[in-house]
């Protein structure tokens, strides 16, 4: 016997370091879809200061002035996107990102993380890490990994090539 998969709440990764637009679109369109709650959650790691005993401490000068830019850029996304989908949640968490959002995406028994990909090869990855390729390889919750174009949004249905020579042309447009 299968079942339906109607996700009910839908955590939606955002990392402000790209636009978010296009990871957003996919997102809404979930929730919309599924009338679930769209979470929209993002992660960021504060600054630390070492001790000369080698220890970590916060650099407690500008993490409240990061903190409220972060939670305005929040509530600016969550404003924009209301007015499409209003069964919105914001939350602003310190931490690694990949272990943050899976943990959330389990503690609030959501169904579904969306998050983006940059779709960075070489060292380029092998200095950076891939965020989503650890959060679908840590979740028991179900990932959509969006890609992302080098200029910073989604790709989106259309633009994706539909047959071999349309793969041909994109290939040779690069």
């Amino acid at each position: 016997m299968t079942s339906d998969f109607e996700p009910s709440c839908v955590v939606c990764a955002l990392d402000f370091e790209q636009p978010v637009s296009g990871l957003l679109d996919t997102a809404i369109s979930i929730a919309q879809r599924f009338d679930a709650t769209l979470h929209l959650v993002h992660v960021w790691i504060p600054s630390v200061a070492l001790t000369p005993e080698g220890g970590m401490i916060p650099a407690t000068s500008e993490l409240d002035a990061v903190a409220t830019s972060l939670h305005e850029q929040l509530n600016d996304v969550a404003a924009s996107v209301r007015h499409r989908h209003p069964r919105v949640v914001t939350k602003l968490v310190s931490g690694t990102p990949w272990r943050e959002i899976v943990t959330y995406a389990e503690m609030y028994d959501c169904d579904l993380i969306v998050a983006g990909t940059h779709g960075r090869t070489g060292i380029a990855r092998l200095v950076e890490g891939s965020v989503a390729e650890r959060i679908v390889r840590a979740s028991s919750v179900p990932v959509l990994v969006v890609p992302v174009h080098h200029a910073g949004e989604a790709v989106s249905a259309k633009s994706k090539p539909t047959d071999e020579r349309d793969m041909e042309d994109a290939c040779s447009a690069e």
